[in-house]
């Protein structure tokens, strides 16, 4: 025979916290839900502090954007050797083997 087992029930206790606490709490929620459910009492335990919320620096980089690459650039030039493009750097401050003291790559 099975005996029933006694369970203690579990007491949670609420801790007021500021508007910006909350919001954390509630994985970045926008002020204006946290006010309304707490306007409507929606939720158990929702006591806010006076305070005044601040800008969530997550929230402000999870809604950045920028516009996408272009899938294809045209070409903008008409003839070969309209548009060249060279890498240079110099003068160096040590002198190569052969007395170059200024480097051109893909020079045409």
């Amino acid at each position: 025979m099975m005996k029933a087992q006694k369970h203690e029930s579990s007491v949670h206790t609420y801790q007021a916290c500021t508007w910006d606490e909350w919001h954390w709490r509630f994985r970045h929620i926008g002020i204006h839900g946290l006010q309304c459910l707490h306007d409507e009492t929606l939720v158990d335990g929702l006591d806010v502090l006076p305070s005044n919320t601040s800008d969530c620096h997550a929230c402000i980089e999870a809604k950045q954007s920028r516009i996408p690459f272009l899938q294809q650039l045209k070409p903008h030039t008409t003839w070969p050797g309209e548009l060249i493009h060279t890498d240079v750097w110099g003068p160096a401050q040590t002198v190569a083997l052969q007395h170059f003291e200024k480097v051109c790559g893909n020079c045409v």
